[in-house]
């Protein structure tokens, strides 16, 4: 075998080598970076959409995607800037983040399986659930694990703010009663009722796009609480039409 021969086989083998040492290297990191834990942060609103004002709670699930199991060490809340010049200042400064609940929240999440913090307030004067911008969890080791940005805080927000615009009672407490609410929250109009008759309470509720049909139906409903009153309708026939 001449030399130019056994020079091409040696740099083949070589780079034979030098390929397959990183591919098998590329697989080595793959398997350990899917061999550990990964946090899925979903935070999410429960609160009754006709309750004005409403009783919020956050809740914020925390599943583990990964393949070894995961203590979570703090659940924080990321605020929302009063203008985009503060919100950079805070990004470069690392601040804008409070603690949610407890400073030991430690709770170790198996692989597969969820854990779900329930928050009714953030513990601050003057912050809101609904000023929260997203949620960060930091695990045992101190990697954080970031929510997404809007998972409702717009909703919460105008119900929060929802502004009454109409009131009207019919009859007395105690015997028959009709009582309508009509709020202005967000983009819609919400006509809220509450008719009893003894032991007995309806509360209708109607959705409309455009103030002058839920005045329209505000006006029908008082309409139809007169007969109610003089015993010409049910309770819970007030508010079919």
């Amino acid at each position: 075998m001449s030399d130019d021969v056994r020079n091409a086989v040696t740099l083949g083998i070589a780079i034979w080598g030098a390929i397959t040492g990183t591919i098998a290297l590329g697989l080595r990191i793959l398997a350990h970076r899917k061999d550990r834990s990964r946090f899925l942060v979903r935070p999410e609103f429960e609160y009754i959409t006709w309750d004005v004002p409403p009783d919020p709670r956050l809740h914020v699930h925390v599943v583990n995607t990964g393949r070894r199991p995961a203590t979570v060490h703090q659940v924080y809340a990321a605020l929302q800037a009063p203008n985009p010049l503060s919100q950079l200042l805070w990004w470069f400064r690392r601040t804008g983040m409070i603690p949610l609940g407890r400073r030991d929240s430690s709770r170790e999440v198996s692989e597969g399986s969820e854990a779900v913090f329930t928050y009714k307030e953030t513990g601050y004067t003057h912050v809101g659930l609904q000023d929260i911008r997203r949620i960060v969890v930091r695990d045992k080791v101190g990697r954080t694990w970031k929510s997404a940005r809007q998972f409702g805080q717009d909703g919460l927000r105008d119900i929060l703010e929802a502004e009454l615009v109409d009131q009207q009672s019919r009859g007395e407490e105690g015997q028959r009663h009709a009582h309508f609410r009509l709020y202005k929250i967000g983009k819609g109009w919400h006509l809220l009722g509450s008719i009893k008759a003894g032991n007995t309470t309806t509360l209708p509720r109607r959705l409309y796009d455009k103030r002058g049909d839920a005045e329209a139906a505000m006006s029908t409903f008082l309409e139809r609480a007169e007969l109610f009153l003089a015993g010409d309708l049910q309770h819970d026939q007030v508010h079919e039409f």
